[in-house]
């Protein structure tokens, strides 16, 4: 069983590749020392804690989780033997034939070992990596993972979770990429950096256009271990990306150092687009993309998966999400507090959706009473809070180690995926988890990447500074004015989907699994509507974490008849409006009940309308109709959730 066979690294790819993906042995122990017997086997690379894993156990904090196998290295003599992790939560010890080899902190991003030196000369090579993640309990980015899922966060998960795989390179190969287009001049300059002293003279690169040559050149002869080369494109040869026309184009380098069977060749992609924003004819600050304004409509992505956690069942299942969410008319992602693996971006690349990328929160324990709950209901008055020094505590980075840390990361973020032409915004924070000095994270951003834009501060705490007056709003009427900064609605709603009445209910039952409510007696309506509320109870009241997608409520909510409403004789539901108790009294009054009965942008007749189901969220008096006013000032519409057609697919 070897799950995800494609080739994990598309912006960078190698001829020699030998997937170490499958059935590892695995144990769980109390001790860094390598144990003395196995507990089973593990599929990688899933999470120990998801289903698909074949494990179902949750790694602690202090405790220690070790996989090992035997490995038979690429086809071939000489060179070297680099063992390629996707990623592994948190952090990882290597060893091979006994021999420490290596280790990586971060649980989001890829790392590489050399591991010729400890290998036997034989088919027959032990691997052991053994690993430690503190989740909630350290500093680390974590996101959404919780020891203790519920509401907005979701479970925890640990270890190997992308493609662990081997490479045969060159004494002198390429060890990094990096390709700059620029739109306005037509070009695009590689750079690449070599392991040997001199390995880089005379770099080459070509570029195709449909399997075309329309581009070569050669680099200095004089470079060291780091080479360039700029490339022109022909005016007949300028196709330009965007979400209608993703064309993306073939890009080849290699070095020239040495005899030609060690020379090293690798190929990449990438696609000629421009990120700005300039006034309309109003003046109106707009998002532009290759210098015409685009509106950007799209969904939150937080990238569970019900089976597999952070990880999918199959490259086929991300292509075939992401094909859904183009053909429902988005255009845009916003993935929220993850990283994905490299395949999910180059299909996005290639599809042409556009990426918004979070910085995947960290810090210490976090304040919700203070960052989320006080914040969100004090938003026209905490949303311009300064993140200096002094609030550093209640914000999460109270530690000059902990900030260190964010910035190692945030410059882990950028080199890792600033290959991808589908990200065009950079998200250092999402209202206030972990964030502080946001002005100094986004000039570390235009430092690093000053080709695309900056949301400073999703939601709140903005500071003033990126491109970007980013919103939340779920509790309170909408109110935009033009601003200094393009305009975005980058969450808002809270809605819940599933594609047949019995899905979610199928979903429950193969996670083991009874939300709240699930066996309560449906509460029957009036007479004349007791089989109506009847087929609600089928499948209201909840479904799996893994499948939740919301704000501050991200759970289906049942719908019940308001207390003014017993033995009354009412219309059909979706006829009639929406519970008056909602909209009643006094705002602190309404603000309570709407806090308590997880908001939506929509009316409940609105909803009734868009969604196959009997869910519904009560609303904000009137806030459905100033959403949809909103896109005459905003450049942006982010719904919450995204994965419409998870829950359906997953269950069929």
């Amino acid at each position: 069983m070897h799950p995800l066979t494609e080739y994990p690294r598309p912006a960078m790819r190698r001829d020699s590749y030998e997937n170490l993906n499958g059935l590892w042995q695995y144990a769980i122990t109390a001790s860094a020392q390598r144990p003395a017997g196995w507990d089973g086997e593990i599929l990688v690379p899933y999470a120990p804690e998801c289903r698909a894993s074949g494990v179902g156990r949750t790694l602690q904090p202090g405790q220690w989780l070790h996989y090992h196998r035997y490995f038979a290295p690429p086809a071939g003599m000489g060179g070297r033997v680099l063992l390629h992790f996707g990623a592994v939560d948190y952090a990882c010890a290597v060893q091979v034939n006994g021999h420490l080899v290596g280790g990586h902190r971060g649980g989001y991003w890829p790392f590489t070992l050399d591991i010729t030196a400890q290998l036997n000369g034989t088919g027959r090579n032990s691997l052991w990596v053994a690993v430690q993640d503190p989740t909630g309990h350290g500093t680390q980015a974590r996101g959404k993972q919780t020891l203790q899922p519920g509401g907005m966060f979701y479970p925890a998960q640990s270890g190997i979770w992308q493609t662990v795989w081997l490479e045969r390179v060159p004494e002198n190969y390429i060890q990094s990429l990096t390709v700059t287009p620029d739109y306005d001049a037509c070009t695009v300059t590689v750079k690449a950096h070599t392991s040997a002293p001199g390995g880089a003279a005379n770099l080459w690169a070509v570029v195709r256009a449909g399997g075309v040559t329309i581009a070569e050149d050669w680099g200095s002869d004089e470079a060291d271990q780091d080479g360039e080369v700029t490339l022109h494109i022909a005016d007949e040869y300028f196709f330009p990306w965007s979400p209608d026309t993703p064309f993306l184009y073939d890009l080849t380098v290699g070095t020239t150092q040495g005899e030609e069977e060690q020379f090293d060749t690798v190929h990449s992609y990438f696609a000629l687009r421009k990120w700005s924003c300039a006034p309309d004819a109003r003046g109106v600050l707009r998002f532009c993309l290759n210098d015409k304004p685009i509106l950007l409509n799209g969904l939150l992505d937080q990238g569970y998966w019900p089976e597999g956690l952070y990880t999918p069942p199959s490259d086929a299942a991300v292509e075939r999400e992401l094909s859904e969410v183009k053909a429902l008319g988005y255009n845009l992602l916003r993935k929220h507090a993850k990283i994905e693996l490299q395949r999910w971006y180059y299909h996005c690349d290639r599809l042409g959706l556009v990426v918004w990328q979070d910085m995947v929160n960290g810090g210490s324990k976090y304040n919700l009473w203070f960052v989320t709950y006080l914040t969100n209901v004090l938003q026209p008055l905490m949303r311009r809070l300064p993140d200096k020094a002094a609030l550093w505590g209640l914000l999460s980075r109270g530690s000059e180690s902990s900030r260190e840390e964010y910035r190692r990361e945030l410059e882990d973020t950028v080199q890792a995926l600033r290959c991808h032409p589908c990200v065009g915004c950079w998200v250092p924070f999402n209202e206030g988890w972990g964030q502080y000095d946001a002005a100094g994270a986004v000039q570390a951003i235009r430092a690093l990447d000053d080709t695309r834009l900056v949301d400073e501060a999703s939601g709140w705490y903005d500071q003033g500074g990126g491109d970007v007056y980013s919103l939340h709003n779920y509790f309170y009427p909408l109110r935009v004015r033009p601003q200094t900064r393009a305009v975005a609605l980058s969450e808002y709603g809270g809605m819940a989907h599933a594609g047949a009445r019995a899905a979610p209910q199928d979903l429950r039952l193969r996670h083991s699994q009874k939300p709240g409510g699930a066996d309560r007696p449906v509460q029957k309506n009036a007479a004349g509507h007791g089989a109506a509320a009847a087929a609600k109870g089928a499948f209201g009241a909840g479904i799996h974490p893994a499948d939740r997608r919301g704000g501050r409520g991200e759970r289906s909510v049942h719908l019940r008849p308001h207390r003014h409403q017993a033995g009354r004789q009412r219309r059909p539901f979706g006829e009639r409006r929406p519970c008056r108790g909602v909209c009643k009294g006094g705002k602190i009054k309404r603000l309570w009940r709407v806090l308590r009965s997880a908001p939506n942008a929509f009316s409940q007749k609105e909803l009734l309308q868009e969604m196959p189901f009997a869910v519904a969220i009560p609303p904000v008096r009137r806030q459905f109709w100033k959403i949809r006013r909103f896109s005459r000032i905003a450049n942006i519409k982010i719904y919450f959730p995204l994965k419409m057609a998870r829950a359906h697919a997953e269950a069929i």
